[in-house]
């Protein structure tokens, strides 16, 4: 069996198994809808309670996030993978039948950003920021939109994209 196969066969079972129960599936749906919005907010409530400069915030969330969906729309439109639902003839349990490209999931790659900025501001944050990502990531192969390999490759995506910019904006070494 290739890569791609187990690939395939593992979001599969993933999602026929968050599929299962009406808890389940209530949950994954919950998580793959709406949770990126809740950790966006949850970050920006954040911010101003703790009186962070919401310039310094914007620009340590907010650049890391669009270059790295940037590069995301980008990649999408090279590689045009066929999302789960599409490929494999079943309805999506997110009720939406967007066709754009599965590879890489923006979801992941949005929430993975806002994880990893959120280190910047407090290593406790990003730990659960982080853990909100992943949660979201696996919403969204449990719904049947994405393949695992398209979740992992948005977090990629934002991870690369994030330590550009620090390598960019951090000045000569020494």
């Amino acid at each position: 069996m290739t890569i791609a196969q187990k690939d395939h066969t593992w979001s599969l079972v993933l999602h026929a198994w968050a599929q299962k129960t009406p808890l389940r599936k209530k949950v994954f749906y919950w998580l793959a809808r709406w949770a990126i919005w809740v950790l966006a907010f949850a970050l920006l409530l954040w911010a101003d309670a703790v009186g962070v400069d919401m310039l310094v915030f914007a620009f340590f969330v907010g650049v890391p996030l669009a270059t790295s969906l940037f590069v995301s729309f980008a990649i999408s439109a090279i590689v045009g993978r066929k999302r789960p639902f599409a490929q494999h003839g079943f309805d999506p349990a997110i009720g939406v039948r967007y066709l754009g490209s599965s590879f890489p999931s923006d979801h992941a790659t949005c929430a993975t950003s806002l994880g990893l900025s959120a280190f910047f501001f407090s290593p406790t944050l990003g730990v659960l920021a982080i853990i909100g990502a992943i949660c979201i990531a696996v919403a969204r192969v449990g719904v049947g939109v994405h393949y695992l390999s398209d979740i992992v490759a948005g977090a990629l995506v934002a991870g690369c994209s994030l330590a550009l910019l620090i390598l960019l904006t951090a000045g000569p070494v020494g």
